[in-house]
């Protein structure tokens, strides 16, 4: 993480001897009173410059976005105020960077002396050791999967180009028969190639899973037009047994009609054959 220099000052002019270092305009401008938030040393010298109106101060492009903490200064002397930057460092994970503030005296006696704020950077990632790496991509390059190895090592080429001009070129290989990743170079480096391998396993999921939700709610309609239909058939059968029911009960009430005129014929036919 970034270290954020933490500075406090409150500089009385009284208190503070004044460099000898020949004469100069910068020593004869008033104290510096100043209050200042935190922010980079671009913005610290900006702040300096408006409450120190005269100065000179140049700013080199490495040292411009450091982070300062507050500072504060009361009745300071211009020289401190400008020198107290000397020796800060703020440190990432990948460099450490202290700040080195330097007076250049005027060549002329109308000239004003110039400070100028440079950086000594220390590139912590180059200092670390190489390190190995060794990975499966065999789940990424199965039959189904939308990704070939030509694909795959393409993605992992296009992340190492960020690190190109920075750190040493890593040594990737890739072992076809069991679908290995065998890589060699910066720890940096191997965490971005194990980075994309993760991007590219959890796209190869998440379509899968996209696949097998499109193809749930494929089924589930298809579950739901058979359950249809099904219903539709039976309300249809049922319609039918209801009808062929009400048929066969007229049918039985016509035939029992019909046996109850054949009895009384029967009857009326016996009544004759007496007489």
């Amino acid at each position: 993480m970034r270290r954020t220099i933490a500075l406090f000052f409150a500089l009385v002019s009284t208190c503070i001897a004044t460099p000898a270092i020949g004469q100069s305009d910068i020593y004869d401008l008033p104290p510096v009173d100043l209050k200042f938030a935190g922010g980079t040393v671009g913005e610290y010298v900006e702040t300096l410059r408006e409450a120190a109106a005269g100065v000179n101060i140049v700013v080199m492009p490495e040292v411009e976005d450091v982070r300062l903490g507050p500072v504060e200064l009361k009745q300071a002397d211009l020289f401190a105020s400008v020198m107290l930057l000397d020796d800060q460092e703020e440190q990432t994970a990948a460099r450490i960077i202290r700040l080195k503030v330097e007076l250049n005296p005027s060549s002329t006696e109308q000239g004003q002396d110039i400070f100028v704020i440079r950086g000594n950077v220390r590139d912590m990632a180059r200092d670390q050791p190489a390190t190995s790496m060794v990975t499966t991509v065999s789940d990424l390059l199965g039959p189904g999967t939308p990704i070939t190895a030509e694909d795959l090592l393409s993605a992992v080429e296009a992340a190492m180009e960020l690190t190109k001009g920075i750190l040493p070129a890593a040594d990737i290989r890739f072992h076809k028969e069991t679908g290995l990743i065998i890589a060699r170079g910066h720890p940096e480096q191997m965490n971005t190639i194990e980075r994309v391998i993760d991007q590219l396993r959890n796209g190869v999921r998440r379509q899968a899973q996209e696949q097998q939700q499109a193809g749930k709610a494929e089924y589930e309609a298809e579950i739901q037009h058979l359950q249809m239909t099904l219903q539709q058939m039976q309300n249809e059968h049922k319609l039918m047994m209801t009808r062929m029911e009400q048929k066969i009960a007229d049918l039985e009430a016509r035939l029992s009609q019909r046996e109850r005129v054949i009895g009384e014929l029967q009857s009326e036919l016996l009544e004759l054959k007496k007489d």
